[in-house]
Order: C-alpha cells, then structure tokens, then sequence
C-alpha cells in the first residue's frame, strides 16, 4: 500500500472518530441534560406529593373541626349550668354566715331560728347537690382538655421528633376526638390496657389511628359496632381496629394501599388516607395488615417494635 494511501486511510480514520467523539459528547451532553430534567422532576413530584400529604391532614382536621365545636359545646354548656347554680349555692351560703355572725354579735343566736332559716334555704338540698355539681364540672372539664389535648396533639408538625409514646393512650386520644363524627347508632368498644410504648412521633401516630378509626365508621354507615385492642406481643405492640360493616371486595383488598386508590365517588375521597396509613407505619418500623371478610367483617392490624426496657423496669 502506497504512503498516500495510508495516509487517506488515517484520515478517514481520524474523521470518523472525531465523529464518534462528537456524537459521544452530544449524547453525554444530552444524558446529562436529561438527569437534570428528571432531578428537577423528582424534587417537584416530593413537593406536590408533601403538598397532597399536608392537604390529607388539613382535610382530615378540618373534618374533626366541623365536629369538635358539639363536642366541646356540651361538656361546656353543662359546666357552665352546674356553675351558675354554685354561684347561687354560694349566696346562700353567705346569708347563712351573714346570719349567724349578725346573732353571735348579739348574743340572740336561736337553734330552733336557725333551722328555720335553713329549711327556708333549702340549705339540706343545697349541701347534698352540691358535690354532685362539681364531680360533674370537673368531669367535663377534664373532657374539655382531653379534646384540646388531642386536637393540639394532631396539629402538630409530623416533624416534632421521635419520642416514647403510649399507644394506649394515645389511641384513646383519638377515640375521643373522632367520636364527634361517629353516628349515635355505632358502638365503639375499646380494650387498651396501659402503659404500651413504642418509639414515634406522636402526630403521625394520631394520625394513623385516626384514619383507620374514620374509615372503621364509613364501613360500618349509619349503625355498626367498631372494637378496638392493643396488646404487647413477642416484643411487639399491636393494635387492631375491627368494624362489622359491609366486606372490602377481594378484587380491592392488595390496592387498599396504593396512593389514589379509593372506590369512593368523585369528590368524596382522594385515595390517599390509607397510603398515609401505610407510610406512617413503614416510618416506624411497623408492618400493618387487613383481613376482610362477608363473615367477619374488616380488621387492620398496626405491630410496632415495643420499648421493652420501660416493662422490664
């Protein structure tokens, strides 16, 4: 082969590498433009999907809000009541006193007068209705803070930090703030015995119980039973939320979870509460499961790893 034509075929070698060079760079360029598309993508799919999570949690607050003000009016209507008529025992007791110091001043204090007196006092009725008065105010402030509690509680940021929390207790929380929205004809039944602790955040957690309490009464409709245990198992702490309402079809029964999934119509559910459920759960090292049949009804089952040293203790 001649010098020339090696040199035409170093040439078109040359040529055809720049060129394979070139369409290399072109397509890294390219490749590299399409990771940052998809970058950007991601971080504005975790933005849209943590706008959906937070409108999930206002929505579901807002629920219990429609609901909270009877919750609170009646507990509050009737300390009120039991405190206007204390105020009235209270007067009385002061003419008594009044009566008796005004007598003692004058050395005229009559035991047969003074009965008289109390009897046109009803004084006897007044001391006997009086304890009652107040077990009741104290009964219902109590209730007045328990809803606070727990309506501050779920307005939290999810973001308050892990901490020991009593599932027991917790969950009674929710039965409390949720059972404003519970028609009279469903029963609520709960078996929680206490301390069980786990690790979490308590918002989060109020959050999944109260869902799967919610989603407990939509089953069941206008009357229904809902029973609620936890129990401490193999280092585990479950919890189990049973209603006795219409079966989840088999066909739904491995979707219940997906994000958007819901068989609810237009409008009335966005498919993503039980997704939360899910997501809460897996956040603390938890499983959950759901059985659901014509015969038994639906079950959830939340199993969280238990503090184990606070029973050993």
């Amino acid at each position: 082969m001649s010098e020339d034509s090696y040199l035409l075929a170093y040439q078109r070698e040359r040529k055809a590498r720049q060129l394979a060079e070139q369409l290399l760079e072109d397509k890294s360029r390219d490749l590299y433009d399409k990771v940052l598309e998809l970058e950007s993508t991601v971080d504005q799919l975790k933005t849209a999907q943590s706008q959906l999570l937070h409108a999930e949690k206002m929505a579901s607050l807002g629920q219990l809000v429609a609901g909270i003000a009877h919750e609170l009016n009646t507990p509050l209507g009737f300390c009120i009541s039991n405190l206007d008529t204390m105020q009235l025992y209270m007067q009385k007791f002061g003419l008594v006193d009044e009566w008796i110091s005004n007598r003692l001043d004058s050395a005229t204090l009559d035991p047969q007068h003074y009965q008289q007196f109390r009897q046109s006092l009803q004084l006897d009725f007044v001391l006997g209705d009086a304890p009652d008065l107040l077990g009741d105010t104290l009964q219902g402030l109590e209730r007045i803070s328990a809803i606070v509690a727990g309506l501050r509680l779920f307005s939290e940021e999810q973001n308050s930090g892990v901490q020991m929390v009593n599932l027991s207790e917790l969950t009674e929380q929710a039965i409390t703030l949720g059972s404003s929205a519970v028609p009279t004809n469903i029963v609520i039944e709960s078996t929680l015995p206490t301390p069980l602790f786990i690790s979490g955040t308590p918002a989060e957690l109020l959050q999944l119980v109260m869902s799967i309490l919610s989603n407990a009464v939509q089953a069941c409709g206008d009357s229904g039973r809902i029973s609620i245990r936890a129990w401490l198992e193999q280092q585990h702490v479950k919890l189990a939320i049973h209603n006795d309402g219409p079966c989840i079809a088999p066909a739904h029964l491995a979707k219940i979870f997906d994000p958007f999934f819901t068989t609810k119509d237009i409008g009335k559910g966005s498919g993503l509460g039980l997704s939360i459920v899910a997501g809460i759960v897996k956040r603390h090292l938890g499983q959950i499961t759901v059985t659901s049949t014509q015969e038994t009804g639906t079950e959830f089952i939340c199993s969280f790893p238990a503090l184990t040293t606070t029973y050993e203790n």
